[in-house]
């Protein structure tokens, strides 16, 4: 666990948070591996397309973002601004942490 959330979080609650994060993220990617299959089949017609992109951005995205805040629900109740970046091809997801006392760098997040 990253030192500069120790005043705001114990080290079994950052592994509980970590571990919603990756469920959420593993289920999620289910989520998209499913619509993909008959997408794939009916992209002959555009219909594929379209289901896939609507699946996408109207259920995945949004339900992943409210998963992980969910996950980190604790740090925002003790006073700390934390939001989710959607990663893409040439960047993982990212977790921004803000609010901290001192401006820090931690590990596997991007400070604010």
């Amino acid at each position: 666990m990253p030192k500069e959330l120790e005043p705001y979080v114990s080290d079994a609650e950052f592994v509980k948070m970590m571990n919603d994060v990756n469920e959420s993220i593993e289920s999620n990617n289910k989520c998209i591996k499913t619509t993909l299959i008959p997408s794939v089949l009916l992209c002959i017609c555009l219909i594929g397309a379209i289901l896939f992109f609507s699946v996408l951005c109207c259920y995945v995205t949004p339900k992943l973002k409210s998963d992980i805040e969910r996950a980190l629900a604790p740090l925002t109740a003790k006073g700390v601004q934390v939001e989710w970046l959607k990663g893409d091809k040439r960047a993982s997801n990212k977790i921004r942490i803000g609010g901290l006392p001192i401006q820090a760098e931690v590990i596997g997040v991007e400070a604010a």
